[in-house]
């Protein structure tokens, strides 16, 4: 008995099993990508928010390190306007819109156990001896971002938050 076109049907069902892999494979090396952007971007931010220094402005008066420090930490932990954007938007330039970042930074000070403890206040800057900034990357999947919610822990349900849970992408550097 001869089977005429059995190659034809094998290729036909095995095809979009292929197709649905490679496009995974395709998508989840993106999502790898747009990661790593985002770790770079906390890292850039991190080490240069540690290596300000004083600078005179054009009216001749100077800004010291640690109010030029305090002033982005401050604009990062507002989390919009121009200020805001502007910072982001120096660090981070994702490939694609999978993900959607907040970023928040933080000062710490060694205290006499040598262990570092968050520092505080509108003057945190002039006492603190390191600084960390941290993005936390949400799927961009209908996500509303609310200040007021902690995403960490409550992603919204979709299908793609489902699938993944990135961890807070952490960076800190000494001052």
């Amino acid at each position: 008995m001869k089977q005429k076109g059995q190659g034809i049907i094998e290729f036909a069902l095995i095809v979009p099993l292929l197709v649905v892999v490679g496009v995974a494979v395709v998508y989840v090396g993106i999502m790898f990508l747009d990661y790593t952007q985002y770790s770079n971007a906390a890292r850039d931010a991190a080490r240069d928010i540690s290596v300000q220094s004083e600078v005179v402005n054009a009216d001749e008066t100077s800004t010291t390190a640690a109010e030029l420090r305090q002033s982005i930490v401050d604009a990062i932990n507002k989390g919009n306007g121009d200020d805001y954007d502007k910072i982001v938007a120096r660090y981070s330039h994702p490939y694609t819109n999978i993900f959607k970042a907040t970023w928040s930074a933080q000062f710490y000070k060694l205290n006499s156990s040598n262990v570092l403890e968050k520092v505080t206040g509108s003057n945190a800057a002039k006492n603190a001896d390191a600084i960390e900034v941290s993005i936390t990357l949400i799927p961009a999947d209908d996500v509303d971002l609310d200040p007021d919610k902690n995403y960490e822990h409550d992603l919204n349900k979709s299908w793609l938050s489902k699938l993944i849970n990135l961890p807070t992408i952490r960076y800190k550097m000494i001052l």
